[in-house]
C-alpha cells in the first residue's frame, strides 16, 4: 500500500474514486490526502468495515458499472480489482469518463492477461515493483502501476 500510495501523490488527488475498497484499509489513507474520497465495493460487508476504518469517505455498496458522478474525480483508483470485473475494457472507458487519471495496479500473475488489454490506452507512468519472497523455493513476486490520462503529470 505505501507504493501506491507514493504513487498517488504523483498526481492531482484532491478528489478520488477508489475501485473496489475491501476492508477500507488504503480508503483511509485516501482520506488523509484527498478532500472527496468515494469508495465502492460489491461487498456490503466490506463496505461496513470500510466505513468504519474511513468515515471521512462516501462509502457505496455497489460496482463500478452502476456508478454515476455528476462532477468528474481527479483520479480513480483500480488497485488489484480490474481481473475481477467481468468486462475490464469497458471498466477501463467507465473509469476514464469517471475522472481525469485513472490509476490502475494488478499483479504480476495477471500481466499476461491485462497487459494486452492496455497497451492502446495513453499511459502517463508505467512503473513495475519487484520482489521475492523468501522461502524455498524463492517466489517472484511484483505489481504494475499504470496511470491512464491526457492530460501531463508535470
Amino acid at each position: 500500500l505505501a507504493r501506491l500510495g507514493e504513487i498517488v501523490q504523483r498526481v492531482p488527488h484532491t478528489s478520488v474514486l477508489e475501485i473496489g475498497c475491501a476492508e477500507g484499509l488504503f480508503t483511509a489513507w485516501l482520506t488523509t490526502v484527498a478532500t472527496r474520497v468515494v469508495a465502492l465495493d460489491v461487498s456490503p460487508t466490506a463496505c461496513a468495515r470500510a466505513q468504519a476504518h474511513a468515515p471521512q469517505a462516501t462509502v457505496l455498496s455497489q460496482g463500478l458499472g452502476a456508478y454515476t458522478s455528476t462532477t468528474p474525480f481527479d483520479l480513480v483508483v483500480c488497485a488489484e480489482t480490474l481481473y475481477y470485473l467481468r468486462d475490464p475494457q469497458a471498466a477501463v472507458a467507465h473509469m476514464q469518463r469517471l475522472g481525469q487519471h485513472v490509476l490502475i495496479a494488478y499483479t504480476r500473475h495477471e500481466r499476461q492477461r491485462l497487459d494486452a488489454l492496455l497497451a492502446g490506452y495513453p499511459t502517463l507512468l508505467d512503473e513495475e515493483f519487484r520482489y521475492v519472497v523468501r522461502r524455498f523455493p524463492p517466489k517472484k513476486r511484483g505489481c504494475r502501476f499504470l496511470i491512464l490520462g491526457e492530460q501531463s503529470l508535470a
